[in-house]
């Protein structure tokens, strides 16, 4: 098998665009936009700048963002990592089209990490300089395999781990830069009325319902999960509908916890200080809970629990089945889209509200983990708190007392979580929520 070797001249650009239309509509692209905006973009920019006479160059990363995908110019690559993580996409698609559909391509586009340059590679011994575009090649031997960059396993671990991944930082000046960030965060009128309360702080965590059941087969208990039951409520509604059920179905007594509650956690918790904060799992809280602390919740709609009663009061009618949100005066839809191995967009919602007692609410839910993941690190950066993308919004936050709500989309690719924007907001009725007298 030979190794392909960098061209010491480069095809023409009349056949590298021809390649680059062969790619672009190959199986393995024609799905996804991202790859094939990205990929022209760099193509283009590659040659352009080769053919100015001063040599081809590689486009710096806020280039690729705001040119190929159309990202504002207030674009942070230090704090958006969606660029890097579609680069490293896009290396993974070239490597499979030439392994495939692009098995008999006389060079190959070729993306080296560390950059976002090209380079060509040849898998023939002669060159394709003048190689005519009609003419099939003869079978080339294919290339060595490139590793694609090895994405850690994203493992859900016990909550402490969270808690010494946020305070062991090191370095002088990250930390000082950290301290006026935070100052600034908790500045913020999203923040503010929570973090100068004297009540203490309840976190909850949304885990999922889950059941065990003995395997018929094997006589092994195991966990279940049945998708239509969030709740002892609805575990006793399924009883009742299915009664034969009841001896063989029972609540678990372990909680099942998806990636959301850790890494959300994990961006907000550094704004917690107080020795009076508390953890919980929403299938623990108590009415109780909901009258004596504030309550920051973190988690799926479905697993709101006892915290459910936010739904009366909002503005954005949540569908489960559907997975959209719609604004009942506007009429204004927002739903899931995509494929989770693909490009795909989640929305979810961070709502503030006051309580029975006086208290206060922070809820933090979406469809599904990303929009929970990035609600809470938009909610924790600076940059975004007080971008102008936030202040088109200040209408409803900026009285501290208001009880308002914000929507998020949440954008990731390949279950890679990318990024997300503030794209509606409302006030909320609070009489509802608490079923108050009019």
């Amino acid at each position: 098998m030979n190794k392909p070797v960098e061209l010491t001249r480069e095809p023409s650009t009349q056949v590298i665009q021809a390649q680059l239309v062969r790619i672009t509509q190959s199986k393995g692209f024609e799905r996804s936009k991202i790859n094939c905006k990205l990929l022209s973009f760099l193509v283009n920019y590659h040659l352009e700048s080769r053919d100015s006479g001063q040599g081809a160059k590689a486009p710096k990363e806020i280039e690729i963002a705001i040119g190929a995908l159309g990202k504002a110019e207030d674009f942070n690559p230090s704090e958006d990592s969606s660029i890097r993580v579609y680069i490293s996409n896009l290396r993974k698609k070239l490597e499979t089209y030439y392994q495939t559909e692009g098995a008999e391509e006389l060079f190959q586009i070729n993306i080296p990490t560390g950059g976002y340059g090209l380079e060509f590679y040849s898998v023939e011994p002669n060159t394709v300089e003048d190689a005519p575009e009609q003419v099939p090649a003869e079978k080339s031997n294919k290339p060595l395999k490139y590793k694609p960059w090895l994405w850690p396993a994203l493992v859900v671990s016990v909550l402490i781990n969270v808690l010494l991944l946020v305070t062991n930082f090191t370095g002088t000046n990250s930390e000082v830069k950290q301290l006026d960030s935070k100052a600034q965060i908790k500045q913020h009128s999203i923040w503010q009325p929570l973090l100068t309360s004297d009540k203490p702080i309840l976190i909850v965590i949304g885990d999922l319902y889950m059941l065990t059941e003995v395997d018929p087969d094997t006589r092994i208990l195991r966990a279940v999960r049945e998708f239509s039951i969030n709740s002892d409520a609805q575990f006793e509604a399924f009883l009742q509908r299915f009664p034969n059920k009841r001896t063989k179905l029972n609540k678990a007594s372990s909680a099942f916890l998806l990636k959301n509650s850790v890494f959300a956690l994990q961006h907000l918790l550094p704004l917690f200080e107080q020795p009076s904060t508390t953890i919980r799992l929403a299938s623990d809280l108590t009415a109780s809970d909901l009258r004596d602390f504030n309550v920051v919740y973190l988690g799926l709609y479905k697993s709101l629990g006892l915290l459910d009663a936010y739904l009366q009061g909002t503005n954005f009618k949540l569908s489960e089945e559907y997975s959209a949100l719609k604004h009942t005066r506007s009429g204004k839809s927002y739903a899931v889209t995509g494929d989770l191995e693909q490009e795909y967009t989640d929305y979810g919602s961070f709502a503030k509200f006051s309580g029975p007692s006086g208290n206060l609410f922070y809820i933090i839910a979406g469809f599904s983990d990303s929009s929970v993941i990035q609600i809470a690190k938009y909610l924790s950066s600076s940059n975004k708190l007080f971008s102008k993308e936030m202040a088109q919004h200040s209408h409803v936050y900026q009285d501290t007392s208001a009880n308002y709500e914000l929507i998020f989309s949440a954008s990731s690719f390949d279950r890679t979580d990318l990024d997300s924007k503030l794209v509606d907001s409302d006030l909320l009725n609070i009489k509802t929520i608490w079923a108050m007298p009019d």
